[in-house]
């Protein structure tokens, strides 16, 4: 009969991006984005871990179905319940879930938990200074 290790109550477990950004397994789902949102951290081409069980709060980058599209949009709750363009322009939608925006259904089909950037492409940096 061997003896144990002394170094095993020493061992770490290998890193997952399953047990780190997955908490909800059976509501979660991997998007790829064709535009990047530079100004929130999501390049072109990026991954994005979306959980549909969640309730976005203020703040939350969500990707909302508007009529039969998807599209990343910041919720605001405050001071009016909308939805925010990412692209800096301060663009918001009114909306309440459910209900009609300019003739189209909106709903929140999901709440972006994280975003998996591709970073070999060195173009993130939209305030470059020189050394």
């Amino acid at each position: 009969m061997a003896f144990p290790s002394p170094a095993q109550d020493y061992l770490e477990n290998r890193a997952s991006l399953d047990a780190a950004c997955i908490r909800h397994p059976a509501s979660t789902f991997l998007m790829r984005v064709s535009q990047g949102a530079h100004r929130v951290g999501i390049f072109p081409d990026a991954l994005l871990v979306v959980d549909r069980s969640l309730a976005p709060v203020d703040g939350s980058i969500i990707v909302a179905e508007i009529g039969s599209e998807l599209a990343l949009r910041r919720v605001r709750l405050y001071p009016v319940r909308g939805l925010e363009k990412l692209d800096g322009s301060n663009d918001i939608t009114l909306y309440a879930e459910g209900e009609e925006v300019m003739g189209e259904e909106t709903i929140c089909w999901g709440v972006v938990t994280h975003a998996v950037n591709d970073m070999r492409t060195g173009e993130c940096d939209d305030n470059p200074c020189l050394f």
